[in-house]
């Protein structure tokens, strides 16, 4: 058999590998293992937590490392940890105070683990649905959870106050980390490097 023309494929999860809806559909699995017996390599990334991809090791066979949190961890197919890419300690109490003074709920995502303040939060129910686990919910804020931080998210409807969280996140921290908004909805807080285009390196 010749050499594939594409030797590797990276794919994003939601909005590419699933529907909006967060379906894996048949067709998506069918073109993977096409691609699988093609000889060619086919790897996942997402803001997802590496929990909430579990899901799609066995309908799509993955043998590649999953990159969650944008890069911020990368993990094997037992969600054992090979690199970790996580926030300063001394930034994540600064940067939730920062976010939580423009009215977001802030979550924080440790490891394997995922923390709210309220379990009844906006978006908390949907999140839930689409990762498939229960979060942890905080009973001191992130006080205590503030090592090997990889990720924290300020999430509100008020998309306004998400927009100028953002920026106010931005130019305080930007050297730091990186702010970006992954729904209108989402303020994404990771290290600087955790970001698909250093995935793909």
């Amino acid at each position: 058999m010749s050499e594939p023309a594409v030797k590797m494929l990276l794919a994003d999860v939601d909005g590419t590998l699933v529907t909006r809806d967060k379906i894996l559909t048949d067709r998506a699995i069918q073109a993977v293992h096409k691609m699988h017996d093609a000889g060619v390599i086919f790897a996942i990334t997402s803001g997802r937590p590496p929990r909430g991809m579990a899901m799609l090791i066995e309908p799509l066979d993955l043998r590649t490392p999953i990159a969650a949190f944008n890069g911020g961890l990368l993990v094997n197919r037992d969600m054992s940890v090979i690199e970790q890419r996580v926030l300063q300690e001394e930034l994540v109490v600064p940067v939730t105070d920062m976010m939580s003074s423009f009215s977001l709920d802030v979550w924080l995502y440790t490891g394997a683990d995922w923390y709210v303040p309220k379990p009844d939060g906006p978006h908390v129910a949907r999140e839930t649905w689409t990762v498939k686990f229960e979060p942890d919910v905080m009973t001191d804020g992130v006080n205590g959870l503030t090592g090997s931080v990889a990720k924290l998210v300020g999430v509100s409807d008020d998309t306004d106050a998400v927009d100028r969280a953002t920026k106010a996140v931005h130019d305080q921290f930007g050297d730091h980390v990186t702010a970006a908004t992954s729904q209108p909805y989402y303020l994404d807080v990771t290290h600087p490097l955790a970001n698909k285009g250093e995935v793909a390196k």
